[in-house]
């Protein structure tokens, strides 16, 4: 009898749930979760927008724009409360997770035994925790989505005349889907598809010689959004859900709800013969958060049921995020830029530096005061390639003293009159000053006026062929950028190269 009793009443508490064959379902099966949701009948599965998505259907966590915390409160009858919070975070594009927890309870029963006499108070609480995961797929707008639960009960059992806490855990596994095509059609526009198949593996407990197993809940469900006004403020929803369980007939649920602003929905919904009417409001102050209520009407209880959510967004958004990390790498992609440009300006420097000091030593004073040059205008600071520098400028005016005095030496000895030997110095000189200045043309015209008058002058033959192996290089160096510039589609600027080498020499073939 004690048995009829404690079942009878875990029964009645169970929100006039019917015992069957297979065991209870659980409250949690029964009424579903947030204010909003049973504010529209509990049509939600095509929704499913906020955190109360890792119960009606996971696979809208991926659709949420930010962090979120949602957090419910309903007193079912005098002393029997349901609650529930979840949390959920979406990992941009590694989808969305969302936990959360929640809990019936009942405390203070009075528990008599056959003769009426009281045996004490007992407990009777029911928890459920989800850990759920939601991921938008690369096809069409459709999302998949899937929820782990545990399941908790806990009870006394007045069992030899001694009351004692009894417990047991389940848990289970629901697997869903979202669409949200994007039609082009503004009739078509706005719909969004559900389905949720909850407890593919269910949940069974045993609590006190009883077994508890939720059925398999199947959820589909439609949505379709109509906007209005240019600002697109005003919205009204449909919504509509066919729910059908492996122990229950099918079941339409229906809602709607209309946004007169940002901050104001009005909301409605039928499901089993019971109303519901509900409303929403939306703040933006701090963080944004929303307090949604609702309440029913025909419940199994005769009085009506009223039901509080609140749910407060947090951090950055999705969008937020996602230009974040696009900045991020930007910058990075620039520092890589200038880290490479750095990279190859050091070994630059490092190959003329390299080649300067060679030619250097083996006394090739113009290419070496070409690569040295070179060093110093990519580095201007560096010590070591100006004293160089140095070193080669004044090698060269001692070289070109020296070629000066052999040069009058052997026009002397060719018996040259002093005025040819003035003019072949004068054009020798003329020829190393515009070597200095990096104009080869004018020092191949100079050398090449001296040689005239001085035809067999080793000296400026030298000079001669050195200047002129220094200006085709500088016409290779032309060339090959106008080459490369060519091979990417800018033949402005391979034109514009070939023009400036073409006019350090005209008659240059390979130019032309």
């Amino acid at each position: 009898m004690l048995k009829q009793l404690r079942f009878t009443f875990l029964i009645l508490l169970s929100f006039g749930l019917s015992a069957q064959d297979s065991g209870t379902q659980s409250i949690f099966m029964e009424a579903g979760l947030g204010a909003r949701a049973q504010g529209l009948g509990k049509a939600f599965v095509a929704s499913a927008n906020d955190g109360s998505a890792i119960y009606w259907n996971p696979a809208g966590l991926d659709f949420l724009p930010q962090a979120n915390f949602s957090a419910y409160h309903s007193t079912l009858i005098q002393g029997v409360y349901y609650n529930f919070a979840t949390l959920t975070f979406p990992l941009v594009q590694f989808g969305s997770v969302g936990v959360g927890a929640a809990h019936f309870g009942v405390s203070g029963i009075n528990i008599t035994d056959l003769e009426a006499y009281t045996i004490g108070t007992g407990d009777y609480s029911e928890e459920e925790y989800y850990f759920s995961y939601g991921k938008k797929l690369p096809w069409y707008g459709l999302a998949f989505g899937t929820t782990f639960k545990i399941t908790h009960q806990s009870a006394s059992d007045p069992a030899g005349g001694v009351l004692q806490t009894r417990s047991a855990t389940g848990s289970g596994l629901d697997l869903a889907l979202m669409w949200r095509p994007d039609f082009a059609s503004s009739a078509l526009s706005g719909l969004s598809f559900g389905l949720n198949v909850q407890n593919v593996v269910a949940p069974s407990v045993k609590l006190i010689n009883k077994t508890y197993t939720d059925p398999r809940m199947v959820r589909v469900g439609l949505a379709k959004d109509f906007l209005f006004g240019n600002d697109q403020l005003r919205r009204f929803t449909i919504l509509a859900d066919v729910n059908k369980g492996s122990r229950s007939k099918a079941e339409l649920n229906l809602g709607a709800e209309y946004s007169f602003s940002r901050f104001l929905a009005a909301r409605a919904g039928f499901n089993n013969g019971q109303l519901s009417f509900g409303m929403g409001t939306e703040f933006t102050q701090f963080q944004k958060f929303s307090v949604d209520y609702s309440v029913n009407i025909g419940t199994p209880f005769g009085t009506p049921l009223h039901r509080l959510s609140l749910t407060v967004n947090f951090g950055k958004t999705i969008d937020e995020r996602l230009q974040i990390a696009k900045a991020t790498r930007v910058d990075e992609d620039r520092k890589l830029v200038v880290s490479n440009q750095e990279a190859a300006k050091s070994r630059a420097i490092k190959e003329h530096q390299v080649m300067g000091t060679e030619l250097l030593k083996n006394k090739k004073l113009i290419p070496a005061l070409v690569e040295l040059e070179q060093v110093v205008a990519l580095d201007p600071k560096n010590e070591n390639a100006q004293r160089m520098l140095d070193t080669v400028r004044s090698l060269m005016d001692q070289q070109l003293a020296d070629q000066l005095a052999d040069t009058a030496k052997q026009m002397k000895e060719l018996t040259v009159n002093s005025e040819n030997r003035k003019f072949v110095d004068d054009h020798y000189r003329k020829g190393y000053a515009y070597i200095q200045k990096g104009d080869y043309i004018a020092a191949i015209s100079e050398f090449t006026t001296a040689l005239e008058r001085s035809p067999d002058n080793s000296d400026i033959k030298k000079s001669l062929s050195e200047t002129r192996g220094l200006l085709d290089k500088k016409i290779a160096s032309f060339i090959a950028k106008a080459r490369a510039s060519a091979a990417g589609n800018n033949f402005a600027e391979a034109l514009k190269l070939l023009t400036e080498a073409r006019g350090l020499d005209p008659t240059n073939q390979q130019i032309q």
